[in-house]
């Protein structure tokens, strides 16, 4: 009898601990994501975009909503109903609810971030396709906060919502459930609009394939929410006609939290590219091999994006002589935009320019001296 009594008094139990484990990974992950990007950010003069501003707002309501979800698993969402005490249940069902609406508002602004983004490497000339942009924001807006009035006032009083044993009604029950699918087909249509729509920015631009596929494939990587939109939503029928509510809530908010996180994470991954890459670029220089100057020089060149040609050392040695520089004009010392990858076409298709340089003085003397694209050059 003392075994089963402490065993109804601990209200985590059944899914509860996997889905707290699986919960937290991916909210530490939009975190640490989230942050490097206002860190690479900040290592850039100038002022941060609206795509950080919306992003930083969704990371604050993300956790604020995983915490209360948190609660809720402590409180026995996971768990079987018949383990746990009535009053664990109600108090769960409350946590779960307020989770549910903090997140949606969470959802909509790491959608925001997306679209910020976007009309960030859209041409300011394509008014329509700007417009279009602003106008899945503004359907994303308005479905969610009917979502939450109508799930939130569904019911007379509005603790009947989370505690169905008290007296009252829910007249509106119908249309909060019935919006339930609207809005779920809304988010997972916007997930594949969002995510294939830079193909149609990227395509037409004069840059390498390469460029374009992965950049594309950067962004459409996005479209995988949608699915966990479309299973979260065709288990909401289930959930109107639960026996055991604590439990089938655990599979549904799974699936809820992971929609909520995959939004941030996979949005993180565009903009970081550049950061990637730079890291990246600094290990492999400094695993590489030493074959002296001209070695190190060369060996820069396919890793980092900046190609230098070595110095004409007899040049040099003569007094008044000039000197080749070659650099190529690519930028990986970048906050992490994407304005990189759309760069103009001259400077994605690699073109490197040459200037005679007075060693004396230092100054550049007269016009380039040779202008050559690193396209077959360099493969």
């Amino acid at each position: 009898m003392a075994s089963n009594a402490a065993v109804h008094r601990s209200a985590l139990g059944g899914r509860g601990p996997g889905i707290l484990t699986g919960g937290w990974v991916l909210c530490g992950l939009g975190i640490i994501l989230v942050a490097l990007r206002l860190w690479a950010a900040s290592k850039k003069a100038g002022k941060l975009r609206w795509d950080f501003f919306w992003i930083t707002l969704a990371i604050v309501w993300c956790i604020a909503s995983h915490a209360c979800f948190t609660v809720a698993l402590y409180s026995g969402i996971g768990n079987h109903a018949k383990a746990l005490k009535y009053s664990e249940i109600f108090n769960a069902l409350h946590w779960v609810w307020i989770s549910l609406f903090v997140g949606i508002v969470g959802g909509v602004f790491s959608k925001f971030a997306i679209i910020a983004l976007l009309l960030e490497v859209q041409s300011p000339n394509a008014k329509k396709r700007r417009f279009l942009l602003w106008a899945i924001g503004g359907i994303l807006a308005a479905t969610g906060l009917t979502q939450i009035l109508l799930s939130w006032l569904k019911c007379e009083p509005i603790a009947k919502l989370w505690n169905p044993t008290l007296s009252g009604s829910c007249p509106r029950a119908l249309e909060a459930a019935n919006f339930s699918y609207f809005q779920g087909a809304i988010n997972a249509a916007s997930d594949i609009f969002l995510s294939l729509y830079p193909i149609t920015i990227v395509w037409h631009l004069q840059t390498s394939l390469k460029v374009k596929i992965g950049f594309c494939a950067l962004m459409a990587a996005g479209a995988i929410p949608s699915l966990a939109v479309i299973v979260r939503t065709t288990q909401l029928k289930a959930l109107s006609s639960s026996k055991d509510i604590t439990w089938d809530f655990g599979p549904f908010m799974i699936w809820a939290s992971t929609e909520l996180w995959t939004v941030i994470i996979i949005g993180s991954i565009p903009p970081l590219r550049p950061l990637f890459l730079r890291l990246f670029s600094k290990v492999s220089s400094q695993v590489t091999p030493s074959r002296g100057t001209a070695g190190r020089t060369e060996a820069t060149d396919n890793k980092t994006g900046f190609s230098m040609s070595r110095l004409n050392k007899s040049a040099l040695e003569k007094k008044g002589g000039f000197s080749t520089h070659t650099a190529q004009v690519i930028d990986l010392e970048s906050d992490g935009s994407t304005e990189n990858v759309l760069a103009n076409d001259h400077l994605a298709r690699g073109i490197t320019v040459r200037h005679d340089v007075d060693i004396e003085t230092g100054v550049a003397t007269g016009r380039p001296s040779d202008v050559s694209s690193s396209i077959g050059q360099g493969r």
